[in-house]
């Protein structure tokens, strides 16, 4: 996955926020392993993939906004940064105790692809419906990986899975203080009264990088939502 990289200003903090869009074209629907289930692997459902995959690449627009902190104050269960204080609970603190700097992020891939997932959903195509989501998680966790991929290369760190509000005990009206710590509006997200990201499927985080870190690849390991249907996809 391919990646252009700009710097955006940002008058509240301590370095700039930049913006890093991703290209779709060495991605391929056929690596249906890493998407679906054994048994939907197919030639009809190969076929279906390649159909939606071509008007996913339409619609696609995949970005990300993110902004370093090199400086923060942690609790066993509190991080304070720039000013605001994150209640995030014990397991997030814990995960990024040995982290030297740490990163909030907010990613999407733009409107276009909910929108062509409600034009199959509307038609009563459900194949296609389905496989347009589980093309937007796999994009999805795909970009962030690139993007974490990036900052381990360039100095030799390793990296926490991204920390969202609603995971690890974090509290989802929190989303309000992280969209506060950098401009989403600048790559087209934006947040409802009940914390929604719009568009939908978006995603915002927090990541912690270091030395002494891992490269962390299963969030679900460390999440205390037993019944979740991402656990079950996973």
């Amino acid at each position: 996955m391919n990646q252009v990289c700009w710097s955006a200003g940002n008058s509240s903090g301590e370095m700039k926020q930049k913006i890093v869009e991703f290209s779709l074209e060495n991605w391929s629907s056929m690596n249906l392993k890493e998407i679906l289930p054994e048994e939907l692997q197919d030639d009809y459902w190969k076929s279906e993939a390649e159909t939606v995959a071509s008007d996913f690449r339409k619609v696609a627009q995949p970005k990300l906004v993110y902004r370093l902190f090199p400086q923060w104050t942690g609790t066993t269960d509190t991080l304070l940064l720039d000013g605001r204080r994150l209640h995030g609970g014990r397991r997030m603190s814990a995960l990024l105790e040995k982290a030297d700097f740490l990163s909030v992020v907010v990613a999407t891939l733009g409107e276009g692809v909910m929108a062509l997932y409600k034009q199959y959903d509307k038609e009563g195509d459900l194949i296609k419906a389905y496989l347009c989501d589980a093309f937007v998680n796999y994009q999805m966790d795909l970009m962030m990986k690139t993007w974490r991929e990036s900052f381990v290369e360039m100095y030799g760190v390793g990296s926490t899975f991204p920390l969202s509000p609603g995971c690890c005990d974090w509290d989802l009206a929190e989303q309000v203080l992280l969209f506060s710590l950098l401009e989403p509006e600048a790559i087209g997200v934006r947040l409802s009264e009940s914390s929604v990201m719009y568009p939908l499927k978006s995603l915002s985080a927090i990541v912690g990088f270091g030395k002494d870190l891992p490269f962390m690849k299963e969030e679900c390991l460390y999440c205390g939502r037993k019944n979740c249907n991402y656990r079950r996809v996973k």
